[in-house]
């Protein structure tokens, strides 16, 4: 499954510990659609820095979606996993200042 849009927010970063003695980390994210009558959202995990993304970047994410049952209710993960077709937002170009003619001192 894949979405084009643009990232709307991207959560703070959690940290822990597995079962296993290895560190782990993920985020939170949402991509919003930019077509359409009724533009969709989707929030999205990126576990260990797999993908890097940034707000306000129009892009498309890549998603794996699995469900797991624990006593008898199920839960939706949603995790990106690729990223293509990042388009940076323009950042404006302030140009330096004119150097002042140097002249020495004698």
């Amino acid at each position: 499954m894949e979405i084009t849009g643009k990232i709307t927010y991207v959560g703070p970063v959690a940290s822990g510990v597995s079962k296993a003695g290895k560190d782990w980390n993920k985020f939170n994210a949402v991509i919003t659609e930019q077509e359409g009558e009724y533009p969709q959202s989707l929030c999205f995990e990126v576990f260990n820095d797999k993908i890097s993304i940034a707000l306000g970047e129009v892009c498309t994410i890549h998603f794996q979606v699995k469900a797991n049952e624990y006593q008898g209710k199920y839960y939706t993960n949603i995790t990106g996993w690729k990223k293509e077709g990042a388009q940076q937002m323009a950042v404006p170009v302030v140009p330096a200042p004119a150097a002042a003619a140097f002249e020495p001192p004698f």
